[in-house]
């Protein structure tokens, strides 16, 4: 039996790499990781000014160092109601090191899986 959402829950993942912006780039990503298998699975992405505006406003860590490196990031969730009323955050422990989040750590680069 396959799992699948309760009606009207989306997963909604937020683009972190500022060098792999275009929705091929992304789609890559998903697929790579098989996220695409998530029912109600989306990915968005944007200009870069338009990204960092959401990583501010959602609290989201994020080194990009260049394009071809692993970009490492926080990993935030929130429950967010239909309306956009309520937001509620799941806690994740982050530990800064030398300025950067260090848990959990995540590659965004599409085809690229981030090691320690």
């Amino acid at each position: 039996m396959t799992w699948a959402p309760p009606p009207r829950v989306v997963f909604l993942a937020v683009n972190v790499n500022r060098y792999h912006l275009r929705v091929a780039d992304v789609a890559a990503f998903s697929g790579k990781q098989q996220l695409t298998t998530i029912p109600a699975w989306h990915f968005l992405t944007g200009s870069y000014p338009s990204l960092r505006a959401v990583w501010q406003a959602y609290q989201i860590a994020v080194d990009a160092p260049g394009p071809d490196a692993d970009v490492i990031h926080s990993s935030q969730m929130y429950f967010i109601d239909p309306q956009s009323r309520g937001l509620w955050p799941i806690p994740w422990r982050i530990t800064p090191r030398r300025g950067r989040p260090t848990c959990p750590r995540t590659s965004s680069r599409p085809g690229v899986r981030a090691s320690r």
